[in-house]
């Protein structure tokens, strides 16, 4: 169905109004640290990205086949395996992901746990660095810290310092 040119302007206006509103949300929450930032991290920030966009659309694509009923059977679609899978399996992959995938994922939310374990107060410049490797900060630090919240005993608390700048301590309640 064509769209018209008022409904793409009307359309293109609401998703500006949306990327305006994440850039305000991010200056917030992390300052405009992005335009400091060493290019090196920018590009590893821009990789993690990349790297949810690919896992969102998968999820909205799974929810999209059941919501319409497709029948993989009937698209052709069969098992994972070595004339279907192509690269991934001929190097070694097991499935669309292994296990170490899904260590690694979980690798910068671990560094992040394990630095305010401590209870002590950290600022986000902290975080990132905690959620980077190699001593290249992540600029998903604090969405790593943010996912924390999920784990049951668990609080993020936040104290303002001045301007847009805060620290964060994580306190842990004791399991039983």
């Amino acid at each position: 169905m064509p769209i018209s040119e008022p409904e793409a302007n009307r359309l293109y206006a609401a998703y500006l109004t949306r990327v305006f509103g994440r850039l305000d949300k991010g200056a917030q929450e992390y300052g405009n640290t992005s335009f400091d930032m060493p290019e090196e991290a920018l590009g590893n920030e821009i990789l993690e990205e990349l790297e949810d966009f690919g896992v969102w659309a998968f999820v909205l694509w799974t929810r999209v086949v059941r919501s319409l009923g497709i029948d993989l059977d009937r698209i052709g679609v069969s098992e994972m395996n070595e004339s279907n899978q192509g690269w991934l399996y001929s190097h070694g992959a097991n499935g669309l992901i292994t296990d170490r995938d899904v260590e690694d994922l979980r690798g910068g939310t671990r560094r992040v746990f394990d630095l305010m374990g401590d209870g002590a107060w950290h600022t986000a410049e902290e975080i990132d660095m905690a959620a980077g490797e190699n001593g290249i900060p992540a600029r998903g630090g604090m969405r790593r810290m943010r996912d924390l919240r999920d784990v049951p005993g668990v609080t993020i608390l936040k104290k303002h310092l001045s301007g847009r700048r805060w620290e964060y301590r994580m306190v842990v309640e004791a399991v039983l």
